[in-house]
Formats: C-alpha cells, sequence, structure tokens
C-alpha cells in the first residue's frame, strides 16, 4: 500500500490563534520570556473587537497547551506518530484495516527516526545536533479539542498520565526538530550565514563520520518502551557550521489548529537553539503555503533564496523557498564579513553537486558531498595558472586549474584585459604537452576566455597545425576554436582551409565546420555564401549529422529570400534527404514555405501537402510526428487534410513509449480546440491514458475528452477525474479545471453535476493559483448560466468560512455584495459575510463591511437587521474597517449620498476620467473644482448573445469590450441584442421619439480592417417601420481632429430602403467612441434586406505639436468603409418559451408552412443544427425554435434532419405564426440564405 506525502517536511502548516499558554520549565528563561511576549500579542489579539458574553466564556474555556523538549522514548513515538499522521495520506478505496495498520508502520519508522536523529546516530546526522520539541494538550474529559484530537490521532501519540504529580494524559498536537549544522542533509536549498568554509564543513563531517552508525535497514518495530532518551553527546567542532541551524517537521494536529500551536513551536525553537549558540535560524516553506508564509514572517523570517519552477517541476513536488532569521545576540560580524565575499562566489555550486536531491531525511543512503571548487577565489586561481609555464607540465594539475578558470567564467566572474591576456598567453604553451585530455581543455578555455584580436594571431599557427594533424579531434576542435575566436579578415586567409573540411570524409571535422558556419553566418554572411557548392555537395553525405547541418546552413544562407528557399525546398524534397534529423528539417521547412504561400484556388491542395503526408510513412518515427505535428499546424487546415494526420497519432497514444505519447496526446491537445469532431475517434485510446503513470500524459488526455466529449460522457467524465485529481500536481490541476470551465459554458444542462465537482475539488488542499483557477471557473459559470447562480454562490459561501487567501476571500464577497441582493433568498447570505468581520484580518473585515452594507442598501427588509451587524464593526481595530462602518451607516441612513451611493454606478468613460484627472492635477490649480460633467459618458452596456445563435464570435467579442470587433456575419446572425440594451442611448436622442418603440438592437459589425487609424463599428437598431444604423467612430491618429462626421449609405443595392435622415459626429474623440447615426424608411413589405455601401466623411484639422490647438480651417476627406449588409435574420428577435407544445398548438394551424431544402454536405447533424439556427437567428428549443417579428408576431419552427451516405443533409421545415406572412417569413429567410 502507497501513501503520498500531503506536504514537504520542512513546511509549516498556519495553525494561530489567540490563547494564553503556561510553559514548562524545562525550557527555561528564554522559552519562557517569549512565551510571554506571545501571550501579550494574543491579548491584543483578543480585544481587537468586542466578543459576546458567551464567546468569551467559550474561549476561556479552551485548554491550555505547553511545549517541552521530548525527552523520554514514548514522548518520541508520540511525535513520530503525528509526523506520520501529518505527512502521509491515504487512498480513500482502502479498507481502515489497511490504512491503520500503514500509519502504524509508518509511526513506528518515523519514531525511530527521530530516536536517531536526536541520539546522532542517523547517518548523515552525526555531525549534528538535533533537538525535538513537542507540544502537548491536556486530554480532559469535556474539551470538545482534545476530543477531536484523540479521535484524529494513532492512540500512540498520547502520553500517559503522571502519577507523581497528579498530572492528566497528554496528547502531543505538534512537533518541530531544531537541526544545528552547517547543512541540512538531503536538501538543495542551504543557509548561507553564517558563511562556512569547505574545510570547516569536511571538518565538522569527519568529526562523527567515524563509526558507531547501525547499519542501514528495517529498525526494530519496537525499541525498549523503558530505554530513556539518551542525552546528545558533546560535538568536538565549535566553529562557524555549530552557529546555523534549521527547523524541519514542524506539524500540527487538524484538530488543534489555529490556536497558537505553531507560533509557540516556533518561538520555543527559536529560543532552544538560541541556547545552543545559534545565530541564524533556516526554515524551508512551500512558495504557495501563504498560511505559513504569513506566520513566519510575523516572527521575523525574510525569504534568503528560492528554487525555480523547472527544478521542483522535475522533482514532482511544490516550489519552496528558504526563509532566515539572524537569532538576538548571536553574531559574529567580524567573521561573517571576512569570508562572506567567498562564501558568496561558490554558494550556487553546491545544488548541482549533492547527491539525493528530494529524498527524505531517513532514506538518505550517503554522507553529503562538497563542490570542489567551494570558496575558490579569481586571484588564487590566477596564481594556480603560473604552472603553465612550467618546463616540465603536469597534464592532471594543469586539467584541474583550467577546470577551475571555466568554473570562475561560468558563474559569471569577469577577467581584466591584463589577467584575460595573462591567462591566454599562458595556455597557448599547454600545445606542448601530447596528453588529448589536457589538449580538449585548452580548446575550451581558448576559446571562452580569448581577450581580443590582436592576441589571436599567437594561436591561429598552432591551431592551424592542429586542424592539419591526423587525430580526427584535434581537428574538429581546432576549427571550432578557430571559428570561434578569428575576425573577418582572419577567416579569409583560412578560408581554404575551411572549404575543405566541409567535404572532409571525417563526419566529426565536417559537422564542426558546418556548425561554426551557421555562427559566422551572422557577422561574416558573405564568406560563407562562397561555400554554397561545398555545402551541397555535403547534403548528399552518408553521414546523417553531417547532411542534418548541411540543410541547415543551406536553408540560413538563403532565409532573406523567399522564393529561394521555395526553390531549396522543392530540390530537396525532389532529392535524397536520407537522415531523420534532416527530414524533419525538411518539414519544417515546407511548413514555413505553405504558410507563406496563398491557398489554392477551387480548393486545390497545398504546394507541397503531398510531400508532407508522404512522411506520414517514413519509418523514423520522429520524422512521422514532426510531419503530423506540421499537417495539425497549418493555417485553415480542413477535415480531409487532418485525417491522415490524425490517423497516424491515434496509433502513437498507444506506443510503449512515454515521449511518443505525451507528443501525440499534446498535439491533438491542440487540435481539439479548433476540429474537436476530428479527434473524437480516438477518444477511446485516450481514455486508457487517463491512468497513465506520466502525470503529464493523463492531464492532457483528461483535458483533451472534455473538449471532445459529448453531453452524455460528462457524468463518466467527472468520476474519471475524482480519482485523478488528487495524484497531479496544481499546475496540471489548474489545466483540468480550465477544462471544466470550457465544458460547462458548452453544455449548459451538466452545470449542476460540473459545478459540484469544482465545489468539492475547492474543499481540497491546493495553492493559491489552483484554489483562484476554481473560483474563477465558478465565477465564469455563473456569469454564464443564469440558473448557476444560486448553487455557484451557496459554493462559495461555504469555501470561504475555511479560506486561507485573503485574495479570494475578498474577491468572493464583492460577488456577494454584487450579486447576494438579487437571488430569492438574499437572508441566507448574512451570516457567511458576518463571519468574515468576527474571524478575518482587516483587508477581508473591510470588504465584508461593504458587501454587508450592499445588502442593507439593495434589500429593504434586511437593512434594520444590516445596520445592527454594522454597528458592531464601528469598534474594530483597523481604520479602514471602521471608516467603511461609519460610512455605510450613514448612507443606509439617508446621508452621504444615501442608500444608492453604497453601489455607485458609473456612467462616465474611465480612461477618459483617468486623462482628464491627470489633466487637472498637472494644471496645479486647486481653486477650481474637477468638472465631471466634462468627461465623455461610457457607451450604453451591450447585452449577451443567446448561445447557439450565428454570430456568437459577434457576441463574445461586443461582450469582451464595448464596440470590438463583431465578424462580418454578426448583424446577420440572428442572434440579436435585445432593445433594453441601447434603450438608453436611443431615448437620449430627440430625433428618434417620432420613430416608435426600438424592437431589436444587432450585434456590432467591425466596417475597418484592424490596426487601421479610424475604428468603425455599425449596429443595427431595427423599429416599426424604420432601420437606424448606429455607427461607433473612434479617431487613433493624435495628430489630427475629425469634425462633422457623418457615413454616407449606397442604397442602390438595397432598393427598398429610403434615406431619411443623417446625424452628424461633432468631433470624432481620439482612442475614445463617438455616434453618428443615418435613419433609412423600410418601404414595401415583407422584410427588406441588401447590402449597403459605406463612406465615412469628415472633415481634417491638423493638429500643432507644439500647443497642442487645431488649426482653424480644416479640408473634406473620405473614407471607405466595408458594406453593412441586412438579411432577413436581423428582424427576428428570439422568443424564449416555457412550453413549445402549448405554444405551438396555440397557434392558428391554418398558418402552417411546410417544405424540404437540401443543405448540401455538412461535417456533422450537430453543425447543421447550429448553422440553421444562426440564418433564422431563433432561441433554440432542442430542435424546436421561436422568435418574434416587428409588431412581436411570433413564429415557431419545427426542424427535421436527415443525414445521407455521401453526407448529404435534408432538412423538413414546418412553421407556424401569428399571422400567415409571418410563417412566410421564415421560410423566406432560409432561400435567402
Amino acid at each position: 500500500m502507497a501513501a503520498s506525502a500531503t506536504a514537504p517536511r520542512h513546511a509549516a502548516a498556519s495553525m494561530h490563534g489567540p490563547q494564553s499558554r503556561p510553559w514548562p520549565a524545562q525550557l527555561g528563561a528564554p522559552c519562557r520570556a517569549a512565551a510571554g511576549a506571545a501571550a501579550a500579542r494574543r491579548g491584543r489579539l483578543l480585544r481587537r473587537a468586542a466578543q459576546p458574553a458567551d464567546v468569551q466564556a467559550a474561549a476561556a474555556a479552551r485548554p491550555a497547551f505547553a511545549v517541552r523538549e521530548a525527552e523520554t522514548a514514548a514522548e518520541l513515538r508520540a511525535a513520530g506518530y503525528l509526523r506520520a499522521h501529518s505527512f502521509y495520506t491515504y487512498p480513500p478505496d482502502r479498507s481502515e484495516f489497511s490504512a491503520r495498520m500503514h500509519r502504524r508502520m509508518k509511526g513506528d519508522a518515523e519514531w525511530e527516526s527521530v530516536t536517531r536523529k536526536v541520539n546522532g546516530t542517523e547517518p548523515s546526522y552525526e555531525s549534528m545536533t538535533v533537538v525535538c520539541l513537542v507540544a502537548t494538550l491536556p486530554d480532559v474529559p469535556g474539551c470538545p479539542v482534545a476530543e477531536r484530537a484523540a479521535a484524529e490521532l494513532d492512540p500512540s501519540a498520547k502520553l500517559p498520565a503522571d502519577a507523581a504529580t497528579g498530572a492528566p494524559p497528554q496528547l502531543v498536537v505538534g512537533s518541530v526538530d531544531v537541526n544545528r549544522g552547517a547543512v541540512l542533509p538531503a536538501e538543495d536549498l542551504v543557509g548561507r550565514l553564517p558563511p562556512v568554509r569547505r574545510a570547516a564543513a569536511a571538518a565538522v563531517a569527519a568529526a562523527h563520520g567515524g563509526g558507531g552508525a547501525p547499519p542501514r535497514g528495517r529498525p526494530s518495530a519496537q525499541p525498549p518502551a523503558d530505554r530513556a532518551h539518551t542525552p546528545p553527546r558533546p560535538r568536538a567542532q565549535e566553529g562557524q557550521a555549530t552557529r546555523r541551524a534549521y527547523l524541519s517537521n514542524v506539524c500540527v494536529a487538524s484538530a488543534a489548529q489555529r490556536r497558537g500551536i505553531a507560533a509557540a513551536l516556533l518561538t520555543a525553537a527559536e529560543a532552544r537553539a538560541a541556547a545552543l549558540g545559534v545565530a541564524h535560524l533556516y526554515v524551508h516553506v512551500v512558495h504557495d503555503n501563504a498560511p505559513a508564509r504569513g506566520l513566519y514572517a510575523r516572527l521575523g523570517y525574510e525569504a534568503e533564496a528560492e528554487e525555480t519552477e523547472a527544478f521542483a517541476r522535475a522533482l514532482r513536488r511544490p516550489r519552496r523557498l528558504l526563509l532566515h532569521k539572524r537569532l538576538a545576540g548571536a553574531a559574529d560580524e567580524q567573521q561573517a564579513a571576512r569570508v562572506a565575499p567567498m562564501a558568496a562566489t561558490a554558494q550556487d555550486s553546491l545544488a548541482p553537486l549533492r547527491s539525493g536531491e528530494g529524498k527524505k531525511d531517513e532514506d538518505r543512503e550517503e554522507e553529503t558531498e562538497y563542490s570542489p571548487f567551494y570558496g575558490i577565489e579569481k586571484g588564487a586561481v590566477l596564481q594556480e595558472a603560473r604552472i603553465f609555464h612550467d618546463p616540465n607540465l603536469d597534464p592532471r594539475r594543469c586539467s584541474q586549474v583550467i577546470t577551475k578558470l571555466l568554473y570562475l567564467l561560468h558563474q559569471g566572474e569577469t577577467f581584466t584585459k591584463k589577467e584575460a591576456s595573462d591567462v591566454f598567453f599562458a595556455a597557448t604553451k599547454l600545445f606542448q604537452a601530447r596528453d588529448p585530455h589536457l589538449r580538449r581543455m585548452v580548446y575550451l578555455v581558448l576559446k571562452d576566455i580569448c581577450p581580443g584580436s590582436d592576441e589571436v594571431i599567437i594561436v591561429t599557427s598552432s591551431l592551424m597545425k592542429d586542424m592539419n594533424a591526423k587525430v580526427e579531434l584535434y581537428r574538429s576542435n581546432a576549427v571550432r576554436v578557430l571559428c570561434q575566436i578569428v575576425d573577418g579578415q582572419l577567416l579569409a586567409q583560412i578560408e581554404r582551409y575551411l572549404k575543405q573540411a566541409v567535404v572532409d570524409k571525417s563526419a566529426v571535422v565536417a559537422a564542426s565546420v558546418l556548425v561554426s558556419a551557421l555562427h559566422l553566418i551572422k557577422n561574416n554572411g558573405e564568406i560563407i555564401k562562397r561555400w554554397v557548392n561545398e555545402v551541397q555537395e555535403a547534403v548528399t553525405s552518408k553521414h546523417p549529422m553531417v547532411q542534418f547541418h548541411a540543410v541547415a546552413l543551406l536553408h540560413a544562407l538563403r532565409a532573406t529570400d523567399r522564393l529561394a528557399v521555395s526553390k531549396l525546398v522543392s530540390q530537396l524534397t525532389r532529392g535524397s534527404v536520407r537522415s531523420p534529423l534532416a527530414q524533419c528539417l525538411l518539414v519544417r521547412y515546407v511548413s514555413q514555405v505553405i504558410a507563406d504561400s496563398q491557398p489554392g484556388p477551387n480548393g486545390e491542395a497545398r504546394p507541397f501537402y503531398d510531400f508532407l503526408e508522404s512522411c506520414l510513412r517514413h519509418k523514423a518515427e520522429l520524422v512521422i510526428f514532426e510531419a503530423a505535428r506540421a499537417i495539425c499546424n497549418l493555417r485553415d487546415v480542413s477535415a480531409r487534410e487532418l485525417q491522415p494526420a490524425i490517423t497516424v497519432l491515434q496509433l502513437f497514444l498507444s506506443s510503449s513509449k512515454p515521449v511518443l505519447r505525451f507528443a501525440a496526446v499534446r498535439t491533438l491537445n491542440k487540435v481539439a480546440m479548433s476540429h474537436p469532431m476530428a479527434v473524437t475517434n480516438c477518444n477511446i485510446d485516450m481514455e486508457s491514458l487517463i491512468t497513465d503513470q506520466n502525470r503529464s500524459i493523463a492531464t492532457l488526455a483528461i483535458t483533451t475528452l472534455l473538449k471532445t466529449g459529448n453531453e452524455g460522457s460528462v457524468d463518466k467524465l467527472l468520476k474519471t477525474i475524482g480519482g485523478f485529481m488528487a495524484d497531479i500536481p496544481d499546475d496540471f490541476k489548474v489545466v483540468v479545471v480550465g477544462a471544466i470551465r470550457s465544458l460547462a459554458v458548452k453544455f449548459p444542462a451538466k452545470h449542476r453535476g460540473l459545478m459540484a465537482f469544482l465545489a468539492n475539488v475547492l474543499r481540497e488542499e491546493g495553492g493559491f493559483e489552483y484554489k483562484k483557477a476554481i473560483v474563477a471557473a465558478i465565477l465564469a459559470i455563473i456569469q454564464e448560466i443564469p440558473d448557476a447562480r444560486e448553487s455557484g454562490l451557496g459554493h462559495l459561501c461555504e469555501f470561504i468560512e475555511d479560506c486561507e487567501f485573503t485574495f479570494l476571500s475578498v474577491e468572493v464577497l464583492h460577488l456577494l455584495g454584487q450579486e447576494g441582493p438579487t437571488t430569492k433568498e438574499p437572508a441566507r447570505y448574512i451570516r457567511y459575510i458576518y463571519n468574515r468581520i468576527i474571524l478575518e484580518n482587516a483587508t477581508v473585515r473591510a470588504a465584508a463591511v461593504s458587501a454587508l452594507a450592499s445588502f442593507g442598501a439593495r434589500c429593504p427588509e434586511l437593512t434594520e437587521r444590516v445596520v445592527v451587524l454594522l454597528r458592531r464593526a464601528l469598534y474594530d481595530n483597523d481604520d479602514e474597517v471602521r471608516d467603511r462602518a461609519t460610512l455605510h451607516l450613514t448612507q443606509l441612513g439617508g446621508g452621504a449620498g444615501g442608500p444608492d451611493a453604497i453601489r455607485p454606478q458609473l456612467d462616465v468613460n474611465l480612461a477618459a476620467m483617468e486623462a482628464a484627472l491627470r489633466t487637472y492635477l498637472a494644471e496645479d490649480d486647486t481653486a477650481t473644482a474637477f468638472d465631471v460633467s466634462a468627461v465623455p459618458k461610457a457607451p450604453p452596456p451591450e447585452a449577451k448573445l443567446p448561445k447557439g445563435g450565428a454570430g456568437g464570435a459577434a457576441a463574445a467579442a461586443a461582450g469582451a469590450a464595448p464596440g470590438a470587433a463583431a465578424g462580418a456575419a454578426g448583424g446577420a446572425g440572428g442572434a440579436g441584442v435585445g432593445a433594453n440594451a441601447y434603450e438608453a442611448a436611443i431615448k437620449a436622442r430627440p430625433e428618434f421619439a417620432a420613430l416608435g418603440p426600438l424592437f431589436k438592437s444587432c450585434a456590432p459589425v467591425r466596417l475597418t480592417e484592424e490596426d487601421t487609424e479610424y475604428v468603425i463599428h455599425a449596429i443595427k437598431h431595427i423599429f416599426p417601420a424604420h432601420l437606424v444604423l448606429q455607427f461607433d467612430c473612434t479617431n487613433t491618429i493624435a495628430e489630427q481632429r475629425l469634425e462633422n462626421v457623418t457615413v454616407l449609405t449606397d442604397l442602390a443595392d438595397a432598393p427598398e430602403f429610403e434615406a431619411e435622415s443623417a446625424l452628424a459626429l461633432p468631433s470624432m474623440p481620439l482612442h475614445e467612441v463617438g455616434q453618428c447615426y443615418t435613419v433609412l424608411r423600410r418601404g414595401g413589405g415583407g422584410l427588406p434586406g441588401g447590402k449597403m455601401a459605406c463612406v465615412l466623411r469628415f472633415t481634417v484639422k491638423e493638429i500643432d505639436p507644439g500647443t497642442g490647438e487645431a488649426e482653424e480651417e480644416g479640408y473634406e476627406d473620405e473614407y471607405q468603409l466595408e458594406d453593412v449588409e441586412v438579411s432577413g435574420a436581423d428582424y427576428i428577435r428570439p422568443l424564449p418559451l416555457g412550453n413549445f407544445r402549448a405554444a405551438w398548438e396555440e397557434v392558428d394551424p391554418g398558418t402552417e408552412r411546410e417544405d424540404d431544402y437540401g443543405l448540401g454536405p455538412r461535417d456533422s447533424l450537430q453543425d447543421t443544427v447550429e448553422t440553421v439556427m444562426g440564418i433564422l437567428g431563433m432561441q433554440p428549443h432542442t430542435v424546436l425554435l421561436a422568435g418574434a417579428l416587428p409588431g412581436d408576431e411570433r413564429a415557431l419552427v419545427r426542424l427535421s434532419f436527415g443525414l445521407g451516405a455521401d453526407g448529404q443533409v435534408a432538412m423538413k421545415v414546418v412553421s407556424r405564426g401569428d399571422s400567415e406572412a409571418a410563417s412566410e417569413a421564415v421560410h423566406a429567410v432560409i432561400q435567402e440564405a
């Protein structure tokens, strides 16, 4: 039975709360003094807010705990079992007996490990002093905390009653180890203070490494219970290594958390470390463990080092920080200042050379290894470099000195011009030695330390001699060094030798020249271009590496000429490129040529597509995957083109090689974003990858299934993910949560199950980014699916009850204040919000006060009760909380703007407001008040389009930003915006009063291209007898002012419309939105349509950059816009019906019209249904559609589809309406489409 650690061994949990604690005498005066200070701080926290009497009584009844050093075998055993309970979790599908036996086994192992560490017999810990501290809680009847802790912990974590003193039994609920020494075994994050020389560290390790350690293996299950703990034996070393200590194994039982035990343990550990002579205390903590980091920060710990994300991911564990605290009265500043520079130089060398990275302390099998370069200094190494001048060279010693020089260079050490020249000249004398290993080191140092072009001439003759040597290793390395250090002038002199080396029989030499040419082409391209004949000959080489580099060099020579690249690709695809690596390069070049070329007319195949398809049958798996990936990444790729690549990737999914499975599922995951139906055939193969040992493969498989699955498979996928989430790190969980969020939006009917799943994982352990992703997913589902609002708010309320992240708590409270008052039962959320005012930090309390005031302002029946609760916040110890409570009470009482001011609705453009405020402050004229009325108003908000209709992309764009691009077909789609979205703007213009009520506003359509000087959007407003075109205009040129802006429409292709009036825009604002209008009268009957050519006409006035003033006289100008198209779908408004069948029967059967239509080939029936709904622009009711026409006449539609063997789709349409004209209009719209 396997168990996985749920928390790192050196990460503290965040458990703190106000409570006074008695301290035993064993800890001495330092601990009692620290305890007194901690008690005073807790007393201040307790007086933070006025608590009811019953709360104070309950707090006084809490049991007191004590912190002491573990001295007996029973105490060490209890500490071991507590750690086994805290650091390990067990699969939920195992039996209770199995979990209990495994927990007992881990408890015994932890017990014996801590015993050996404290006794000094644990391997790797023999040079350290380890002290174990425990926190105990009296196990007395009637104490709920003790009862929960006793039920949670193993009986071995309980200490028996003391008959001598009459003390009751004690429960060990907390533990921490103090490890005095320079380096904590098996740790890659090592403290820097006080600096320790390598010799001193080695002496510390050798002082106690000579024996006495028991052989490794399984320790005895039951050490003698009566054996007393042996006190730590005296240590021989008393240097800098003993002035550094590490805290580890910090844990508190979950039943006893948030009661100040962790803070008390850390305070006692600091006192014990100071008593041992420790000056600097370190502790490791997980980067995302915000509560623990907050606790350490309050105690004075500061971050000193941290792991990289890549390193932590490689070890499959969360990223960690190393925190440091300097203990008072124990610093040796003189010694630290003397050796600090040397230690800082060599600090980073410990990480890559230390063995056993990521292992637990008790699993470490060998002693810590120290870097051989620890503490080296540049001056000392330069002195050692004088041995290069010795007549009798020692190759081994010279190689060691060169290694040190290279190490200093790669650590960022800089050499002066004189130092680099001395080393360079000295290294040239090493060519006298015949040792091949030393010669290779000489090549490296010459290449890295070359001081300049003046010194290169000294070594050129030696390198040229090596180029013509018989040893291939000398020749290839000499070429690399020469090409690295020579300039253009010297390169021209040795060009002949390099061209001969390109076609050398030795593959090593030829490859070296080709690779060097790739580097030289940046600064000496003209010289390298003269090697084309030799490089083309190298392309025909039988050696795969030479051919690979030759193809790369040929492409680099022609990379700036698109036509030359196309010819090269055409030549190579007909040639014999046999190297798999070269073939992969060729596939990439072919993909580049296809991307740069235009697609063939009339659906012709892309150029070179046949070559990519032929590579799918290559014998090398590398080439097959590269070709499949290239096809999948093609622009506007079709389902037919994707099919062969998908088939190959499907075969890779069942490969025995993890790298192939990962590559295939990653590519399919990307394809599923744009072509989910094409990947559906691979779902069965991907389901088997959910249990793959590689968590990356499993995560990609599950997210791909979420993108390609249908509505019926959602429940099965959620059940599979439930057992999958616990075994993957947080960064993979974030990806899964994002896929679930998309799935909920795709299948709104399944939102309950998906919301419940997100709520369950939200209650589990996880870091900040993971929790933030879940909260964002729930918020998105609430916004997209109105039916999910009640359940989503309920789940978020439960979450903030135990949320440890301030940011997320504030975000949820803001949402509750915004959405809670509009729910059916707003009073149910008051309790959750008020709990935050009592229990949380100042930031969360302030947000809770504002959320509570929002309920009082928007729910009159709750105002009186909210006022009572807000008055309690007037006594808060935080200024912000008190100020907010005072302000909101005044507003609820009718002052300071009244209740409406609690949630003010700004109707001004925020960007313009910011610019106006900056200008006001820059003028430094505070005598004149800021005029808000001069700030431009914000455009009216645009309503979201119903899902499923055409123009869905337009709806998304419109919802993301007012006036954003909506796509060319956005206005034609039936998913129109409700009349209320623009009703306020229309009513504000008296010119539209005579047009009647607004029936519908269509989605915005962009009439200009991206990144043009003017941004114009058109919105079609449907009135009973008129069509109003609203043009949102934005100017992006700061040097021009556009005035008298109008849009002229050409109605030649829309004869049923007649221009009636036009409203000009006085001035087109810079980077802001202004509106001009064109009013058209609809003639004839039915639903007129057509295309209207549009031209933007305006007066341009140049702006003087010096004064910022526009010239008085301007000039007329025009700008051609895209056409505006009006279709029948623009006149149909989606009509939601509670009961479609009842409405169908209610309509007169005499209006029924029936017809059959051929829709041509389609990918699927789902695609067909979505297309027809877009054509009609009606509200979907499965395959039943409902809509309203101008005059609020209903039109109901029943659709039937059939899919033939050849892919042809037939559709039967039956329509009814409030009138025959309404029913006929439906068929007219379809026929026009």
